[in-house]
């Protein structure tokens, strides 16, 4: 439905600003149309961890490494062996800083819209910093996962079919004879990337979140394991009731977490009967073993820009993201049958 508005035809706003009516009753704009965003993926894990306390750029926190004791067998009057104590120091920093900054002229002040649409700008920075913060993690980590945590010979058996992009699992809602031939079920899937880093002595129990996008989450809701009690015994034997508020989580047995989003998209495609099908990538994260930070750092208003009258406002943010085990990130890729 089209609101009235007071500009008609060819008309242009007064001393040439466009966007901004200078003509206008308070009736004319009640309030914008609404924006989506996406859900936020890493808020409120990691915030504590080897970055916990650091608040400004270039600021280290200092770890060490230690190797872990031997076991030797005793021989009477014998000679004992021995560990060398040793340790190596692992440094932190917050080394990323982003910002947004939007610039006006200080005539538009005058503007009936200009204090409706900064104060709407400054309420949605926060929420682009965080999308973007999600994102840039959702691209880097996986490149900080073990190779023995991520494949199809993942585990320390080597046991384990994670998938690749290019030859990823084929993953199902059916189970049993329903199932597509070649396929795994979604749920056993979900548990591949928890036995991997369990294999490496990850403590996995109510300690994973796993990274899914939304086709998968509804997948999961959706699927026999979930549906058929006559299969699971009770209806919901693998999958709990908690909802994780905008995160649209998941609650597995032993309390690990699963966090869906609509903006986490494919990474490829990969030919079935020869039709090309979205290639979705999975991110099982060991939340004691990661440390993040995203967090406002400097909010500047009304700062000089060029011309005597032009002003920014500017909001920036100190970031930055810390793995202490590499095998405490598992990374999968499935494609979806068609059931």
């Amino acid at each position: 439905m089209q609101g009235k508005s007071i500009s008609t035809g060819g008309a242009t706003t007064a001393g040439n600003y466009p966007g901004f009516e200078q003509y206008c009753t308070p009736t004319d704009r009640k309030q914008f149309e609404e924006l989506f965003w996406c859900s936020s993926l890493f808020e409120g894990v990691g915030s504590g961890g080897q970055l916990n306390g650091l608040t400004e750029l270039g600021q280290t926190a200092r770890y060490w490494t230690r190797g872990r004791p031997n076991i030797y067998s005793y021989v009477k009057n014998g000679g004992l062996e021995f560990d060398t104590l040793s340790s190596c120091p692992v440094d932190y920093k917050l080394d990323t800083i982003r910002y947004s900054a939007t610039k006006y002229d200080l005539t538009d002040e005058g503007a009936c819209m200009y204090p409706m649409m900064r104060k709407a700008w400054q309420e949605d920075v926060p929420k682009v910093h965080s999308e973007k913060f999600d994102s840039t993690l959702l691209c880097t980590l996986p490149a900080e996962a073990s190779a023995c945590t991520q494949g199809n010979t993942a585990g320390a058996g080597k046991d384990l079919k994670l998938g690749t992009i290019a030859a990823p699992v084929l993953v199902t809602a059916r189970y049993g004879t329903a199932a597509p031939v070649g396929s795994v079920s979604i749920w056993e899937f979900m548990t591949r990337g928890i036995q991997a880093m369990s294999s490496f002595r990850i403590p996995t129990s109510n300690n994973i979140i796993t990274y899914i996008p939304d086709s998968l989450r509804f997948m999961m809701q959706n699927s026999d394991l979930m549906n058929n009690a006559q299969l699971n015994g009770q209806g919901v034997a693998w999958l709990g009731t908690m909802m994780n508020g905008m995160c649209d989580g998941l609650s597995l047995r032993c309390g690990n977490e699963v966090r869906a989003s609509q903006c986490i998209q494919a990474v490829g495609t990969f030919d079935i009967a020869g039709v090309p099908k979205p290639v979705y990538r999975v991110l099982w994260l060991w939340k004691p073993g990661f440390s993040s930070v995203n967090k406002p750092y400097r909010m500047l208003n009304g700062e000089h820009a060029g011309s005597p009258m032009g002003r920014l406002d500017i909001r920036m943010t100190i970031s930055g993201a810390a793995v202490q085990r590499r095998e405490g990130i598992a990374v999968g890729y499935v494609v979806i049958a068609d059931n």
